[in-house]
């Protein structure tokens, strides 16, 4: 059995197990969905596995088993993730706008609405929303849609908007098509489309048929990040610009590179810390094709000056339209302080 074909049988099983005792997600995936799921994945893992065995066997058929293997496998995780994200969508739209979320999915589609009625979602509380229904300790998932009372603990989120000024932006291109084609709109909608895009990314910098699967196999069906998804929680976004910043810069488009880099650091806190290591491969990678020291240096300085404008750009009209609560929300919550 191969690395891939392990990564697969692992994170299947994983992936299904998980379902089944994540509590949170009893009312979208119940066991008869679980059940239904569980049937075509299996097929698909003997299926990817019979392709394995067929595509080392027979040489003439290596490469039409390799094109089926991935097939199967990213069928299998269109299924198995596609179906949790639509299942609770759908339930959401049915019931209440509050259940089934995250409420950091919830206050971004809040945010977005309020940015389209001009206001800055950093100078507002979110009180009076669906997200004061939202509950701090949800109670046990039931299918009627009645009101969950009032958490008597209080949500942060109804008074800070931790994340930068991107990932509230982001949405607003999949919003107007989703409104527009449904209806409706449902944040998973972008964190699907960017979760898949980053599975797709990451495949493509990675070498090798073997490894590409693995790296599908063990990312695309890893719960802990497929879950996130599934759930509502926005780290797909800024995890799809950080690997489109890598894959631009290692097929030395440093420029688009900085312009993804910029964006990612407008998106969240976290990928700050990738700066210095992004500006280090590019002058390692300059100097290797020959450039000299000094021009190595300039090199990095410009594309980096790049990125930084391209963070601003999106950051300096929420921080100007009202400093201090752009400043708590962003750095104070954050820190403690605020």
């Amino acid at each position: 059995m191969s690395l891939d074909e392990l990564l697969f049988v692992l994170s299947l099983g994983f992936y299904i197990f998980y379902a089944q005792t994540r509590q949170q997600f009893r009312a979208t995936l119940t066991p008869d969905v679980i059940i239904v799921l569980s049937f075509p994945s299996f097929l698909l893992l003997i299926g990817y596995l019979l392709a394995g065995q067929l595509g080392r066997g027979v040489p003439a058929w290596r490469r039409p088993m390799l094109t089926l293997k991935y097939l199967l496998l990213l069928t299998c995780i269109a299924l198995l993730v596609g179906t949790g994200v639509y299942k609770s969508a759908m339930f959401r739209h049915e019931t209440a706008p509050w259940r089934y979320i995250q409420d950091n999915a919830l206050q971004e589609e809040i945010a977005v609405e309020r940015l389209l009625d001009g206001q800055n979602p950093y100078a507002i509380d979110f009180l009076e929303t669906d997200l004061e229904r939202w509950s701090w300790n949800p109670p046990t998932y039931d299918f009627k849609g009645t009101e969950p009372p009032l958490s008597y603990e209080v949500n942060p989120a109804l008074y800070h908007v931790a994340y930068l000024p991107f990932s509230i932006l982001a949405h607003l291109p999949f919003r107007a098509l989703s409104v527009a084609l449904i209806g409706w709109y449902d944040a998973r909608l972008l964190y699907f489309a960017t979760y898949l895009a980053s599975l797709t990314l990451g495949a493509c910098m990675v070498r090798g048929h073997q490894l590409r699967l693995s790296w599908l196999a063990g990312v695309g069906l890893n719960p802990l990040l497929a879950f996130f998804v599934v759930e509502g929680r926005g780290d797909s976004v800024s995890l799809f610009l950080i690997a489109l910043t890598l894959c631009l810069v290692q097929r030395n488009r440093a420029g688009w590179s900085a312009v993804a880099l910029g964006l990612a650091c407008a998106t969240r806190h976290q990928v700050w810390f990738l700066v210095p290591f992004w500006m280090l491969y590019l002058y390692l990678d300059r100097r290797e094709q020959g450039s000299a020291v000094g021009e190595a240096q300039r090199m990095v300085a410009r594309h980096t000056a790049a990125a930084a404008t391209v963070a601003l750009l999106v950051i300096l009209p929420f921080f100007a339209a009202d400093p201090a609560s752009f400043v708590d929300d962003t750095v104070g919550y954050l820190s403690g302080s605020a």
